[in-house]
């Protein structure tokens, strides 16, 4: 017997719809574990970009560049969902939600600006990661899946003179990768630490 399908969202509960809905939405756990699916994928992507960028040595303007930095938005896209996640876990497991409507995402929750979730915490990050931060930001809300954004004024975020400086929108780095594992890894240890969670390989 050949398996054809995987059910990824399987919960037996004698409560219905609302009753799952509720202990998903309420269990850090859960939040903590879709973000390791997020970065599972993101792993896929390490090496591919590490050596694109290593081609890049000695290259001159005009050379083909390796398609493979193309797909670090879509990484820096992943990274941000992975973020994403493990700042709700963390606000649920510090109860920093508040539950209004049965059945619905609270509006505590529907917020993308990873900056602006981390406020909301008690992690005390460097410059450097909120600026990570601040970047994926930009990849997981317009960059990392459309060819634009929904407002002009998104594009740059500064103007230097007559000279357009792209400072966050669609700008890739070499150290990317590092700066993006350095991050998820800070955050995933201290949602393990309040949510009293397992230690387990990502």
């Amino acid at each position: 017997m050949t398996m054809d399908r995987i059910d990824l969202w399987v919960h037996h509960s004698d409560d219905g719809l609302d009753g799952v809905f509720e202990r998903s939405l309420r269990s850090p756990s859960t939040w903590f574990h879709q973000a390791r699916r997020l970065f599972a994928v993101m792993s896929l992507l390490h090496q591919p970009i590490e050596a694109a960028w290593e081609s890049l040595s000695g290259a001159e303007t005009g050379d083909r560049v390796n398609p493979a930095l193309f797909v670090q938005g879509t990484y820096l896209m992943l990274a941000g969902f992975c973020v994403e996640n493990l700042l709700k876990g963390i606000l649920i497991a510090t109860d920093k939600v508040s539950y209004d409507v049965d059945g619905r995402l609270p509006p505590g929750l529907k917020s993308h600006d990873l900056v602006s979730l981390l406020g909301r915490t008690d992690i005390g990050l460097s410059e450097n990661d909120r600026d990570t931060l601040g970047r994926i930001t930009v990849f997981s809300t317009w960059a990392g899946r459309y060819p634009i954004p929904l407002m002009a004024d998104q594009v740059a975020s500064a103007v230097d003179g007559d000279k357009m400086m792209h400072t966050k929108a669609a700008t890739t780095y070499e150290d990317d990768v590092v700066r993006c594992q350095r991050v998820i890894r800070k955050l995933s240890d201290h949602l393990r630490r309040v949510a009293d969670l397992p230690v387990q390989p990502w």
